[in-house]
Parts: C-alpha cells; sequence; structure tokens
C-alpha cells in the first residue's frame, strides 16, 4: 500500500511538471527557428529594421527602432564619400550642420516587407524604406535652384562684359551656397550621373569664368560737363581704383570698355551759419557710343561752415562712401534711399 501510494505521488508530480512546460515558449534562438527573411536583411542601399515580440504592434515599433539605426549608419557613410569631393568650399561648421540634419531625417512611408506569427506566438516583421522616397523632396529642390542658375547664365551669354561679369560671380556664389543642399540630399540618395557632372563641373565653371571676365574688365570715365561735376567722377574713378579695376583713358576706350558718365544737379543752400549743397547724381554706364546699359540715381549732400567749395567736396565724398558699399558689383534696382 505504501508503495502504491509513492508511485501514485510520483506520477502526479511528474504529470505537474509536463503541464508547467506545455505553457512555455520553446527556444526558438536558433536561425533555424526563424524565417530566412528574418535572419538575412535584404541586400542593397536602403534602409532596413526588423522587430520581434509578443504582439505585432510592439514587433513594428522594434523594427522602426533598428530601421532608425540602419539610416544613420548608412547614411553617415556616404556622407562622407560626398563631403571629400566638396570640403574645398565648405567649412567644419557646414560639415556639422549637414550631419546633424542627416541624423535627424524622419523616416515616412515605409512598407511592411515581410510579416509572420511564429509557432510559440510571437510576431516577426521586416521593415524597408526606399532612399529614393526619402530623397525625393530634396533632390526636387536641388535641381529646381541648379536649373535656375544655369538659366540665369545662359540669358546673359550675349550680353555686355560687366552684365556677364556679375552673373558669373553671382552664379558661383549660388552654386556654393546650393553645395550644402546638395550633399545632403545625395548623401540620402545619389543623382544621376549627368547631375553629379553638372554639380561638379558648375562650381570649377563659374569660378575660372569669373576669373577670366574678371581679367578682361575695362572702365573708363567719360569727360564731364562742369568742373562741380568732374568731382563726382573723380569720385566714382577712387572707387574703382580702390577695387583694383583697370581705367583706361576716354579716348583709349575699347569696344567691351565700360564707360560711365556723371551726370546731376546741384543746389547750394546757405544759412547763417553753414553751406549746404544737395547733388542729384545720375551714373550711366554703357560700352563705347552704345546705349546705356544702366543707370544709377544717388542722392548725396554736404554741409560746411566755412565755404559752398566745402560742402561740395563734403558731398563728393558722400558718394564715395554711397558707392564703395557695392559698386560696380551689384545690379542696380532703384534709387539710393537719401
Amino acid at each position: 500500500m505504501r508503495d502504491f501510494f509513492l508511485f501514485f505521488l510520483l506520477f502526479l508530480l511528474m504529470g505537474g511538471c509536463s503541464q508547467k512546460s506545455s505553457t512555455t515558449y520553446p527556444d526558438i534562438s536558433g536561425k533555424r527557428s526563424l524565417p530566412v527573411w528574418y535572419t538575412r536583411l535584404p541586400e542593397g542601399r536602403d534602409f532596413y529594421g526588423r522587430g520581434m515580440a509578443e504582439t505585432m504592434e510592439r514587433a513594428v515599433e522594434r523594427a522602426e527602432s533598428e530601421l532608425r539605426d540602419d539610416r544613420e549608419e548608412k547614411l553617415l557613410r556616404s556622407f562622407e564619400k560626398r563631403w571629400k569631393r566638396f570640403e574645398a568650399y565648405l567649412d567644419e561648421k557646414e560639415r556639422k550642420r549637414i550631419e546633424k540634419d542627416l541624423l535627424r531625417l524622419k523616416i515616412f512611408r515605409y512598407e511592411i516587407s515581410k510579416k509572420e506569427k511564429l509557432p510559440d506566438g510571437r510576431c516577426v516583421v521586416l521593415l524597408g524604406v526606399k532612399r529614393s522616397v526619402l530623397a525625393e523632396p530634396f533632390k526636387k529642390k536641388v535641381l529646381h535652384e541648379l536649373v535656375s542658375i544655369e538659366e540665369s547664365w545662359h540669358a546673359v551669354r550675349d550680353s555686355d562684359l560687366l552684365t556677364r561679369y556679375r552673373t558669373a560671380r553671382r552664379s558661383g556664389a549660388a552654386m556654393i551656397g546650393l553645395l550644402p543642399d546638395y550633399v545632403f540630399a545625395s548623401s540620402i540618395d545619389p543623382f544621376p550621373k549627368s547631375v553629379e557632372k553638372r554639380m561638379e563641373e558648375g562650381v570649377s565653371y563659374f569660378s575660372g569664368m569669373e576669373r577670366s571676365l574678371r581679367n578682361r574688365l575695362r572702365f573708363c570715365i567719360e569727360p564731364a560737363e562742369t568742373p562741380a561735376l568732374r568731382l563726382f567722377s573723380e569720385a566714382v574713378e577712387n572707387v574703382l581704383k580702390r577695387g583694383r579695376y583697370p581705367l583706361v583713358d576716354w579716348g583709349k576706350a575699347k569696344e567691351d570698355t565700360i564707360c560711365i558718365l556723371v551726370e546731376g544737379k546741384l543746389r547750394h543752400e546757405r544759412d547763417t551759419d553753414f553751406h549746404l549743397l544737395r547733388a542729384s547724381i545720375d551714373l550711366k554706364l554703357r560700352e563705347p557710343y552704345r546705349d546705356v546699359i544702366e543707370k544709377r540715381h544717388y542722392v548725396v549732400k554736404g554741409v560746411s561752415a566755412s565755404s559752398g567749395l566745402g560742402a561740395l567736396h563734403q558731398a563728393k565724398r558722400a558718394l564715395e562712401r554711397r558707392l564703395a558699399v557695392d559698386f560696380p558689383l551689384s545690379e542696380w534696382r532703384g534709387t539710393s534711399p537719401r
């Protein structure tokens, strides 16, 4: 009887152990227990992430985390390659900013490439996002700007030398300014070879074109009508000399020389304590004996306690200060403020 009782107790204990083990998950940590697509990520440059959890929702969350890590690693690797091409034009501050923007790039419109429920009840999922999808809005912006720069340059190919020089200078600066956006977008997804060539050659092209046109640029000051206006002509000449622009005599001006004629109206006012001279000055820029390229208007004044001539010289210096800001490179857009 005692033996029977011991045998019965042992049977119950074994049954209890068997029942308890049936409620645990089997060990599926080995690769044989997982789908092939889960153990081997797809090859290629796109971003992927896997997740495993008790629910599909939780598995997706874990896959999103791995997707972000995969994105970070691949983006930084691509960025290093593209940065080396243009590091001569960009500084370390720009480098850090681009890196920061890449790491903050939000992943959207990912696809659930694969998903499956395992025999133990857990869920596995594979997420994927194409680089081309992420890069699309950034690449469109770069292409729009690039086309705008190229069109601006082609529009002035037959214009006067000064206009071409200004445009080459402005286009070169615009190309440099576009480089950070280009490096950022191409780090996500490369541009076609044709666009890469246009960007890489464009930077050096405009730099060389600016130097070439700058070396050809010549100015001359046309004779002024009055001694007073000749003072303002001297102001223009002084600004050009400080900018190291070559000057030629009016009689030796060649076809592409930019000639500057100074015209204007002067008004002298006298008070008991000072002399005031108001000058309304027009600068006309043109090639020799051709139509005016552009006309600039400046209003300046000079004040002197001693004489009208002193006020005239003060007005001359006021014009020099005004011209020193941007003449002759900027494109004229209206009347100077008083």
